[in-house]
């Protein structure tokens, strides 16, 4: 172990640094640190490999300590970084043995020097560097996480580490990334602190946050410069050409003192546009409300496609114009003689405020028009019913030479613009039956239609009532005739009565009854007569039916009443013959006799037998002789049966169980002319007491006494 040598230090307050040196006897110190300040930084001048001192006081190799150099005490310039511990080394920091709570020889810990890069330590605080790294003392480095070295602050400033951060210690503006080191501390650079910093291309301008820069500065890109121009890396002066948005310009290439720009581009006022119109920053189409003299106006907002100018404004041509009137390059008011539509004409130098325009010229109104009648913007001709007084009309629509006569009110000139042919103190009269005029309903003057009397003969009618004759022909009123079949003259009804014309039939007008050819008059109507030889009135036949008296069989009869015989039957009387037999009568009894008629036949048409001839009762027969001959029968037949019977009736029905009632035969026997026939009962075969009680075929009613039977016979004449 070697001897331990008195050692000499020396501490230089100003500076805050250790120095010392240990004599050896001729013998360096371990390491060749003897004559080295404790913590020696990047600044510091090392001791040469030798163990010369170079001007530090370092340790002799020969045994020199402190012979040369600055005899051991340091100026500012040699000052470490990092000072060592105001604490003198303790006991054994400078025994050459790791001892106490070194961590390396006679370095580390709380009490001795620092150790140098490359010693073994415990933490950084053992390292004159600070970074202490798997034990080993580490060379300042720019990302270690210490304050040392050259360093301003924790890894940055000074030369070798990058610069700092705003708000970091700095000693110059060179350990600061702003350039600008201010009271010891790092701040932001700003575009008015005279230098270039930050992301400026030239000072105070440039970059991403301040002003362009002017021309002849430096630049990066176009958006460095004013001009928008940037040419190898310097601020070109900007132009009206160069395809750039600079200078003065309001957009690229134009507006300020360059050209005008064109429509849609940026403007700050109207001058910057070719329109002349500016608004909301933006260049506008020309438009003729944007009080500005632009596109292809005359004028100020008016002319060409704007609305006209008005007059004493510049115009080109005469559509320039509201007037429609252009002289010398400047617009007319119109005027009424111009031989121009203007104004507020609606036709060639009329309508409107001028004169009324003709047919064919234009119109808004009626009022526009000559006739007062403008149709699809057109002045029509005026007619008789366009609901306008106009032409020569009296009144509206009538009256004057070409239009219908008025209706009575109207105004009228002449007698002949009214219907009535009245004028009467400028207006038309209602006609009258005795103005003098043929007017009204009027068929002549003052007679004929429904209101006025009748007209005489000769006189103009339109239908008979027109005419006191009540015959009108050919338009023209007739004397009576008593063929003209009209009532007229002394007539009392059509072409009859009176004393001029023939007698009237039954049912038309008398006065007398020497109006009527009957004779009768009542009532003013001419009646029938029962007894002039005519069939007429009411009658069915000559002189009877009707209203007159019963028809005789064969007669002509609407109704059984016309008929004697109470029995009509296809417009003809008929009669019937009927008989009983007595109680106790026999065979060959008379019934009855049907009496000739001079030229005429009798018809027989129906048979009957009533009472005690059903089925049961004995057989009762009847035999008609004379104008002809046949029999009928009805009952059980005789045996042997007698006579022969032409005709056998059904048994008589049964009436209430007595066998009372009629039985009936239709049959068509015709008698000779102008004979009677008789009816003759012929043949009886019993009594069962069944007499006849019932109604016969044309009404009437029979109720025989007991043991009787009644023949029935219709017949009539031909």
């Amino acid at each position: 172990m070697p001897t331990r040598k008195p050692c000499i230090a020396a501490v230089v307050v100003a500076f805050g640094i250790f120095a010392g040196a240990c004599g050896s006897g001729g013998e360096s110190q371990p390491g060749g640190t003897a004559g080295s300040s404790p913590s020696q930084d990047a600044g510091s001048d090392a001791s040469p490999p030798d163990g010369g001192a170079a001007g530090t006081g370092g340790g002799q190799t020969d045994g020199a300590a402190g012979a040369a150099g600055d005899a051991g005490v340091p100026d500012a310039t040699d000052a470490p970084t990092d000072a060592p511990s105001d604490t003198p080394p303790g006991p054994g920091c400078s025994d050459s043995i790791q001892n106490g709570d070194e961590t390396d020889v006679d370095c580390g810990g709380p009490s001795c020097p620092k150790c140098q890069d490359g010693k073994v330590c415990k933490s950084g605080v053992d390292c004159s560097s600070g970074a202490c790294t798997s034990g080993i003392c580490q060379a300042p480095t720019c990302t270690d996480g210490t304050h040392n070295g050259a360093e301003s602050d924790v890894d940055c400033g000074g030369s070798s580490c990058p610069a700092c951060a705003n708000g970091k210690t700095c000693n110059s503006g060179q350990d600061c990334a702003s350039t600008i080191c201010t009271a010891g501390k790092c701040v932001a650079p700003t575009c008015t602190d005279n230098l270039k910093n930050g992301s400026e291309t030239d000072v105070d301008c440039g970059g991403t946050t301040c002003a362009k820069c002017a021309d002849g500065l430096a630049c990066l890109v176009a958006t460095d410069c004013e001009s928008s121009q940037c040419t190898s890396q310097v601020c070109q002066p900007s132009g009206c050409t160069d395809g750039a948005w600079n200078g003065t310009e309001t957009d690229v290439d134009c507006g300020g003192i360059c050209p005008d720009c064109a429509i849609g581009k940026t403007c700050v006022k109207g001058t910057d546009c070719v329109t002349g119109v500016c608004t909301n920053n933006v260049c506008l189409a020309p438009s003729c409300y944007d009080g500005v003299k632009n596109g292809t106006e005359s004028d100020l907002d008016c002319g060409s496609v704007c609305p006209g100018c008005g007059p004493g404004l510049a115009c080109v041509a005469h559509s320039d114009c509201a007037s429609n009137y252009c002289i010398n390059d400047v617009c007319q008011a119109a005027n009424c003689q111009d031989l121009i539509k203007n104004g507020d004409e609606t036709g060639l130098d009329c309508g409107g405020s001028c004169a009324k325009c003709p047919a064919g010229q234009g119109c808004l109104k009626a009022s526009d028009c000559l006739d007062g009648v403008c149709v699809n913007g057109t002045c029509a001709v005026a007619t008789c019913t366009d609901g306008v007084k106009n032409g020569g009309e009296a009144a509206l629509d009538c009256g004057g030479a070409a239009c219908p006569p008025c209706p009575e009110g109207s105004t009228c000139t002449l007698n002949a613009d009214c219907a009535s042919g009245v004028c009467a103190s400028g207006l038309c009269q209602a006609p009258a039956c005795n103005d003098l005029v043929k007017n009204g309903a009027e068929t002549d003057t003052d007679c004929g239609g429904p209101s006025c009397q009748k007209c005489g003969d000769n006189l103009h009618c339109a239908v008979a009532s027109d005419c006191v004759s009540a015959v009108c022909t050919s338009s023209l009123c007739q004397s009576p005739k008593c063929t003209d079949s009209t009532k007229n003259g002394v007539e009392t009804d059509i072409d009859c009565g009176g004393q001029v014309c023939p007698a009237c039939g039954i049912g038309l007008a008398c006065l007398v009854a020497a109006d009527c050819t009957t004779g009768a008059c009542t009532g003013n109507v001419c009646v029938a007569s029962c007894t002039d030889g005519l069939k007429n009135g009411s009658e069915t036949d000559v002189d009877c039916g009707g209203s007159c008296g019963k028809c005789a069989t064969g007669k002509a009869c609407s109704v059984a009443a016309d008929c004697a015989g109470n029995v009509c039957q296809n417009g003809k009387c008929y009669a019937v013959l009927t008989g009983v037999t007595p109680a106790a009568g026999l065979p060959n009894f008379t019934i009855g006799t049907i009496a000739a008629q001079a030229g005429k036949s009798i018809r027989v048409v129906r048979l009957g037998i009533c009472g005690d001839s059903d089925a049961a009762s004995g057989q009762n027969r009847f035999a008609v002789s004379g104008a002809m001959a046949f029999s009928f029968a009805a009952g059980q037949a005789a045996s042997p049966p007698v006579g022969g019977a032409t005709y056998t009736l059904a048994p008589t029905p049964v009436t209430a169980g007595l066998g009372r009632g009629f039985s009936y035969l239709d049959v068509s026997r015709l008698g000779t002319v102008g004979q009677a026939a008789t009816v003759v009962w012929n043949w009886h075969a019993d009594w069962d007491g069944k007499f006849c009680s019932a109604t016969d075929a044309a009404g009437t009613a029979y109720t025989d006494a007991a043991s009787t039977v009644r023949a029935w016979l219709l017949y009539t004449y031909e």
